[in-house]
């Protein structure tokens, strides 16, 4: 099951308020849907490290670059 973009916002808005100090927000190598999901959470600047899951490939990797992330895993 794949949670929608609203689904996100309010999870990642959850986690942070019971205290989670980092999110994987998502996997950029899915394609443009998930890119853009990416980019909104993180606009939304919350006080929380975010990061994406990457295979170890450049091209996933650029992927995650190109979102404005700055941690990986």
């Amino acid at each position: 099951m794949a949670f929608n973009t609203k689904e996100k916002i309010a999870i990642a808005k959850m986690l942070v308020e019971c205290g989670a100090d980092e999110l994987e927000i998502g996997i950029p190598a899915m394609g443009e849907d998930e890119k853009r999901d990416i980019k909104t959470l993180l606009s939304l600047e919350l006080d929380v490290r975010m990061m994406t899951w990457n295979r170890a490939v450049m091209k996933d990797l650029e992927a995650s670059l190109e979102c404005g992330v700055k941690a990986r895993s």
